[in-house]
């Protein structure tokens, strides 16, 4: 769990509101930081808004290849129950490459937010993961989608079946050729007073 652990010191340090500013390295002209051994980072501030958000994108291109959108839905699904279970309000989105995750949470709680999508990217999901359930359920209904041709799909970032099907057991796998470095990425914003 140490890229976890950095992740979650990188993420509050660049999500802290109010209060001593950690030193960080030098952003680029776009405001992106790139840190060696972790995702890139980008932070923007959004004026008078009391919430803070967090933003990841995690890359499935690649993973378990022929069965469409199923490793996006798999993982998405995954994230979704971590996340409900550790109680944030989370937007998770699954489309053909890869899993769009969005939180807004108060500033206080930036910490805890961190380590629970860090958690969620990063533990390895057990034969007794309550996070099957939805997993299960969400391929099922993958599967009842029509069948489109692979380049089609990926053209429009579309769910659809693949030519192959996924099934729950492999999530551990997804989720865990899609924790490396280089196919998470994650953006905050910084609330102001």
């Amino acid at each position: 769990m140490r890229l976890g652990t950095a992740l979650a010191l990188a993420c509050a340090a660049a999500l802290a509101c109010g209060g001593p500013r950690a030193t960080k390295p030098a952003a680029r002209p776009d405001g992106l930081v790139m840190e060696p051994g972790l995702p890139p980072l980008s932070s923007i501030a959004r004026d008078g808004d009391p919430a803070a958000a967090l933003a990841a994108f995690v890359s499935t291109q690649g993973i378990e290849q022929g069965t469409g959108g199923a490793s996006a839905t798999a993982l998405a699904a995954i994230v979704e129950a971590r996340l409900v279970k550790a109680g944030f309000d989370a937007r998770v989105v699954a489309q053909w490459d890869g899993v769009r995750v969005d939180v807004l949470f108060a500033p206080e709680k930036s910490a805890p937010v961190v380590e629970a999508l860090a958690h969620a990217l990063f533990d390895r999901v057990a034969t007794s993961d309550p996070a099957l359930d939805l997993v299960r359920r969400r391929l099922d209904a993958l599967a009842r989608l029509p069948w489109v041709d692979e380049t089609s799909a990926a053209c429009g970032a579309e769910l659809a079946a693949g030519s192959r099907k996924l099934d729950e057991k492999a999530s551990e796998s997804v989720r865990a050729a899609a924790a490396g470095i280089g196919r998470v990425g994650l953006g905050s914003e910084k609330c102001s007073t």
